[in-house]
Order: structure tokens, then C-alpha cells, then sequence
């Protein structure tokens, strides 16, 4: 903050302007401070507009805003679906990609539908091949009937790191298949019990205890050192899908979908209240703050207040935001999976989401940011029922300016560069897994997928 007690060389500096009187010096600091207010103010006002407070539209204005955002989504989504279907997948095979096999198919065949692309024909005999390849871990239940849905099976395609999330990923395409115009009633069945046995395996994991701060989360694997380490990004994969399984007219353990969001939005800094005593120590630190950044100390019964206040406002400063913990760092990726569980399980909590999608809009967009792809996956479902709610332009700002980054991040061929480096798993499956997230990303507003259809 720049402002502490020593008697560093602050000590030492000299009025610039003895020639001045008090008053002088007073009205010149105010003109100086209301000028750099100003120039903050329109700054933010131009450069990230929805990090001011929201302003409700009409839902002309939403449609309109939309339309305008509708041909760049349509040429930068039909641009990666040709690099993932033509370009990346094998014809004869289905497969794409060279590692996680199932895992990358289930992600191709989410971004297909996502883009609407999923009923063209050229498509057709590779689609059949990833619906095939799709359906091998269900094998078992095949006629099984409505017995199938005790059963519980691990569809996901690690048992490392993404372990549950690319279960929930394939069990998200089971979900969809269920609801799918496949021509077969079996095979809507069967993906449907697949998703229920999918479903049943995650809540042998899920922590359980006394514990608010960690109970009702998923871990990132099933290990035993890991059975006790809820994870919230992990927990936000597993809450789309079993609201898609709500969704789809399947039965959700109640409590899970009560104690789960909970978990998430424990992490959520709150904006802490204006005491009198903080109002108190305001305005002891209007009056000392100059003169502390001149050397001279406050008195000392004031010291203590004045440094609460000073936290009060740091906490002001990250008010909304989420943090990976309750305790800890606000970070973009917490806050973009919390700001997407309020849009989940609290959308009328206003003034919670309000705070969020303000914190989350004045972070800076960065491609190179740890899990950007992952990030974007859930801070634009989060904004985007946001603004539908509350009749705001959050999403459609915020969009607007991915979308340009995307424009400029695209190759000629329709792929996207790998994001952050350092993480290894996503590193292997090369621009597969990056392009399939961006069309995910970009289509999030189009109501195609069965989880982005409002109600979520």
C-alpha cells in the first residue's frame, strides 16, 4: 500500500511547493486526485466496460448484441470443426488424436454438436465411428435394461490427474448421445444407462464429513491420498454433469446437489461489512494517509485501526472473487468456476453473482494463463446465464473481446495453439484437446449441448 511506519527516505522529502499556502496545497491535491480519478474512470469505462456495475437492457438490445457477436462465433467455430473432423480424425477409424483416445472422441463429438454440425452428412460415417468407439466401455449393459442403473462404471480414460474429468467429459457425451436423434432407440438406451452407471461410480467419491469448508467435493483421481482432497474444478465438472443428468430425466442424489455447489462457493470472498469503527478508522486514514507517505507516524492508538482498514480495503479489492481455497489467492480459474455454480444453483443470490462477474471480467485475459481453455469453459456459461438473468451486456463485452483473441491466436488451418505450458496431460493431446475446448467455448450461448440449455 505504500504506506508503513519507518523512517525510510519518505522521511526525508521536502514540501515541493513552501510557497504555498495550506489551503493552496489542499485544493491542488484535490484537483490532482479528482483528475486521476477521472482518467481511471475512463479508462475502465473503455477498455473493460463490465467491470463497472451492470446496467439491465432490454432483450432487444441482448438480441441485437448477440446477432453481432453470431458471424465471427459461426467462421472461427466452422473453421476449427473442419481442422478436428477433416484434418485430425481418421476416417476409417474415428479416432483423433494420439492419446486419450475416448476422452479427445468425447470432446470432438460435444464441439460437433456445439457448432451444429452434428447432422450434416459428411459427417455421418465418422460420427457413427466415434458413437461406436464411444460405446465400448458399455459393453456390459448392453440389454441389461433398467437393472444397468446400480451399476457403476468408470468411463473416463486416465487414472492420473484428469481421472474424473474425463469421466465426467465422456459421460457428458453419454448424456447427449441419450438425448440424440440416432435412428435406434437401443443405442439411446444404452447411453443412457451408460450415463446413469457413470453417474453411480462418482458418488463412492465424493468427501463426505463435518467439515463446510471441504465436504461434498469431487477429488481430481480416485487414489487413497486423494480420496480426502476435494477439488473445486474437478467438483464443477461433476456438477455439469449431474445437472445434464437432471436434465435428461435422470435421479441425482439430492444432497449432493446441495452440499457440492456449497463446497464451491465456500470460496468465495465476500465483501466484509462497514462497521463504525471502520468508519472511524476512514477517517483517520484520510487525515494521516498523506502524512504517512511523508515519514510522520499516527498516534499510537491509531496505528491499529488505520491498519484494519487498510485490510478492510484490500478485501474490497478482491470482494467477489474466488479463491482455489477459503483461505488463499483470488484466482481467475476459481473465480470462473464459482461465478459458473452461482449461475448453476444460485442465480437469484444477485448480489453474490453480481460481485462475481464483476471480479471475474476486471482479470486480465491471458492466453498463456494456467488452464486458460478450461477457465474460458466455465467463465462463459457463467456470464452468459448472468446476463440472460439480469438483462446485462457482461457476456457479450466479455465475448467480444475472447473472440478477438481468438481471431488472432487461430492458425490457417483452424487450430489453436497449446495455452499455458506445464501441464503435462493437456500438453500430449496437442491442439486436438485446445480446439474442441475453443468451439466448446465459443458455442456456449447457442443452447446446442444439452448442459447449456437453460435451465441448465
Amino acid at each position: 500500500m505504500g504506506e508503513g511506519w519507518g523512517e525510510g527516505e519518505l522521511s526525508q522529502r521536502r514540501n515541493p511547493h513552501p510557497a504555498l499556502s495550506q489551503r493552496e496545497r489542499v485544493l491542488r491535491k484535490v484537483a490532482h486526485s479528482v483528475a486521476v480519478f477521472l482518467f481511471v474512470a475512463y479508462s475502465l469505462g473503455y477498455l473493460q466496460p463490465a467491470t463497472a456495475a451492470p446496467v439491465a437492457v432490454d432483450s432487444a438490445q441482448l438480441t441485437q448484441s448477440a446477432r453481432e457477436l453470431e458471424a465471427r462465433q459461426r467462421q472461427i467455430s466452422a473453421k476449427a470443426i473442419t481442422y478436428l473432423w477433416d484434418e485430425r480424425m481418421e476416417r476409417e477409424s474415428g479416432q483423433i488424436g494420439k492419446t486419450q483416445g475416448r476422452f479427445l472422441q468425447a470432446l470432438a463429438y460435444l464441439a460437433l454438436v456445439a457448432d451444429g454440425s452434428d447432422q450434416k452428412p459428411e459427417y455421418r460415417d465418422r460420427l457413427q465411428k466415434v458413437v461406436a468407439s464411444l460405446k465400448q466401455p458399455l459393453a456390459e449393459l448392453s440389454g441389461s435394461g433398467a437393472s444397468s442403473s446400480k451399476r457403476k462404471i468408470f468411463v473416463g480414460t486416465s487414472r492420473d490427474s484428469l481421472s474424473l474429468e474425463t469421466h465426467a467429459v465422456i459421460a457428458l457425451a453419454y448424456e447427449q448421445l441419450a438425448a440424440a436423434e440416432l435412428g435406434n432407440l437401443a443405442e439411446n438406451e444404452l447411453f443412457a444407462a451408460g450415463a446413469d452407471s457413470a453417474v453411480e461410480y462418482l458418488m463412492d467419491f465424493r468427501s463426505r464429513g463435518r467439515d463446510y469448508a471441504r465436504v461434498g467435493g469431487w477429488p481430481v483421481n480416485t487414489a487413497p491420498y486423494n480420496r480426502n482432497r476435494p477439488d473445486r474444478r474437478c467438483t464443477a465438472w461433476q456438477l455439469l454433469l449431474l445437472k445434464a443428468h437432471t436434465y435428461n430425466g435422470g435421479k441425482v442424489n439430492s444432497t449432493a446437489l446441495t452440499e457440492a455447489p456449497g463446497f464451491i462457493l465456500a470460496a468465495q470472498r465476500l465483501a466484509p461489512p462497514m462497521t463504525e469503527k471502520l468508519k472511524e478508522a476512514q477517517k483517520s486514514h484520510a487525515e494521516w494517509g498523506p502524512k504517512m507517505r511523508r515519514g510522520q507516524q499516527p498516534p499510537e492508538e491509531l496505528r491499529e485501526p488505520i491498519n484494519q482498514y487498510l485490510e478492510y480495503t484490500r478485501q474490497l479489492e478482491e470482494s467477489g472473487g474466488f479463491g482455489v481455497d477459503t483461505i488463499g489467492v483470488v484466482t481467475p480459474g476459481a473465480t470462473a468456476v464459482g461465478l459458473y455454480t452461482l449461475g448453476c444453483f444460485e442465480p437469484d443470490a444477485k448480489e453474490r453473482f453480481s460481485a462475481a462477474a464483476e471480479a471475474y471480467v476486471r482479470m486480465p485475459l491471458a492466453w498463456d494463463a494456467q488452464r486458460f481453455f478450461l477457465t474460458q469453459f466455465f467463465a462463459v456459461r457463467g456470464l452468459h446465464r448472468y446476463s440472460q438473468q439480469y438483462h446485462t451486456l457482461d457476456f457479450y463485452q466479455y465475448m467480444n473481446r475472447l473472440l478477438t483473441l481468438f481471431e488472432q491466436k487461430q492458425e490457417s488451418d483452424g487450430s489453436f495453439p497449446l495455452g499455458s505450458s506445464g501441464v503435462e496431460e493437456l500438453t500430449q493431446m496437442e491442439r486436438v484437446y485446445t480446439t474442441a475446448m475453443c468451439v466448446l467455448i465459443i458455442n456456449c450461448n447457442r443452447g446446442n449441448l444439452l448442459f447449456d440449455r437453460s435451465p441448465y
